[in-house]
This record gives structure tokens, sequence and C-alpha cells, in this order.
């Protein structure tokens, strides 16, 4: 998994999250809702994003509880900018 999409994805979380346990390590892993990543979070994370990459989510990927990890957000970025397959 693209390093660039994990380090990007994590601090735009980072900014978005503003509570005492963003500042800890945030790994691929991390259940984002257990962060205090709720609705509204989640789509400013989607947006930022979106307008980073210059992509844009799919509807059906929408979704707070099938996103709710780094490693999911990275997928997503990974599958919309190469549709195919064939980064890296």
């Amino acid at each position: 998994m693209g390093l660039e999409y994990q380090d990007v994805i994590i601090e735009i979380i980072k900014s978005i999250i503003i509570l005492p346990q963003v500042d800890e390590k945030i790994d691929l892993d991390t259940d984002l809702k257990n962060i205090g990543l709720d609705s509204l979070s989640f789509v400013k994370t989607v947006v930022e994003i979106e307008n980073h990459f210059g992509i844009e989510f799919p509807d059906e990927r929408l979704d707070i509880f099938k996103a709710d990890t780094v490693r999911k957000l990275c997928k997503i970025v990974m599958e919309v900018k190469d549709p195919r397959g064939e980064i890296g």
C-alpha cells in the first residue's frame, strides 16, 4: 500500500479530528470511530481526500462503517485512481 496515500490520509485525519487521542499513533488499522471520527468528520475527511488526490469517492463507498480505517480509505483511493489495479 502506497505510503504516500497512508501519510496524507493520516495527516488529513489529524487535521480534522482535534482530540487528545488523535495525538497517539494512528496506523493502518486504527478504528477511526474510536478516536472521534463521526459522520460529520467522516464527510470532511472524504472531501479533503478527494480534493488532495483529485478523485471522487463512489457513492457506495461513502459509508463510515465500510471506510473506518486508514487501510480501507487507502484502498478506496487506490481503486478510484486506478480501477484496473495497475498502480505499483
